[in-house]
């Protein structure tokens, strides 16, 4: 198309150039052409290069908001639910299932599922609430010392900026230690088992050799019968120990497993009663960085609701 236009000539002058590799991608169309002005005798030329497919938008997932007013709204849930019914049963399964009832019934209707934010989705999983307030500060220091140009906005936004980026990256030094502190070994050990597995570092443990081995009052020297004399020892042990337990239970009845027993003792077994000073340590003591069960009632609700299940957690357990 022409892009120069006069009164008794048409020319194509101006051009825009688009490569789009060696195959134009699927479902991309690219639509161009000039802008119709008198201006001046140019006219503009633009190129739109679209993506025709379709964008499945990604739904935020369902969680659970555990804010201060939810638990205390848990709390008074608890605080009027009748137990009776708890107390005057005394089978423990019963009991245990009218309990976990009503703390799951209060659960639900305290932590309801809430749609995630847009602006919590697209946060780091480390970004606490005063992270996101100490960005928000930090980014009016910065428009303070744009406006103004003044030395001391400046030294004042940098030395915020360098306390935010040090407070931020020990909040994800965190939250990744939490991660694996779920698991049995923590992030160092972990590392320190690769590093020592696929030896990445040296190991400080000196090999010790086997300068001589004494077998049934013989001394071995060389490096051949050292060897053979090890293999031999543990390789003969299953026979070994066969031969010294078949020489012992000789005088027993073939075998027989009722043999090793005493007489039995009924009514032996027996365990002391708790109570609610026993049951409130044993509560203090659990950790709160660890994961809720099925019923996702972690040990930090727990604790925040301790006071109202203990009356009829003692009663269930010295059932």
């Amino acid at each position: 198309m022409p892009t120069r236009i006069n009164a008794k000539t048409s020319t194509l002058i101006d051009h825009m150039y688009y490569y789009t590799g060696g195959k134009l991608k699927e479902g991309t169309k690219i639509f161009s052409g000039n802008f119709l002005e008198d201006i001046c005798d140019h006219l503009a030329n633009y190129t739109i290069v679209c993506n025709m497919k379709s964008h499945t938008k990604l739904e935020r997932p369902l969680v659970r908001i555990f804010s201060q007013k939810n638990k205390q709204k848990f709390n008074d849930y608890l605080q009027i639910s009748n137990f009776d019914d708890i107390f005057s049963d005394n089978d423990a399964n019963t009991a245990y299932n009218k309990f976990i009832t009503i703390v799951q019934t209060g659960f639900e209707h305290s932590f309801l599922f809430t749609r995630l934010s847009r602006a919590r989705a697209k946060d780091k999983a480390w970004i606490t609430t005063a992270l996101r307030k100490s960005s928000k500060s930090k980014s009016k220091l910065y428009k303070k010392w744009l406006e103004t140009k003044d030395q001391q906005d400046e030294i004042k936004y940098k030395q915020y900026r360098r306390t935010f980026r040090k407070v931020a990256l020990e909040a994800e030094e965190v939250y990744y230690r939490e991660k694996f502190d779920t698991r049995t070994n923590s992030v160092k050990k972990l590392w320190r088992n690769l590093n020592i597995v696929c030896s990445l570092q040296k190991s400080n443990y000196k090999t010790n050799n086997i300068s001589k081995l004494i077998v049934k009052g013989s001394t071995l020297t060389d490096d051949n019968n050292i060897s053979n004399g090890v293999n031999n020892y543990f390789s003969t042990i299953g026979e070994k120990l066969d031969e010294e337990l078949s020489q012992k239970t000789s005088s027993f009845n073939n075998h027989d497993f009722k043999s090793y027993f005493h007489k039995p003792l009924k009514n032996s077994f027996f365990v002391t009663p708790t109570n609610s000073t026993e049951l409130m340590k044993i509560i203090t003591k659990l950790n709160k960085s660890k994961s809720p069960g099925y019923d996702n009632i972690g040990p930090s609700l727990i604790k925040d609701v301790s006071i109202v299940i203990l009356d009829p957690l003692v009663h269930i357990f010295n059932l």
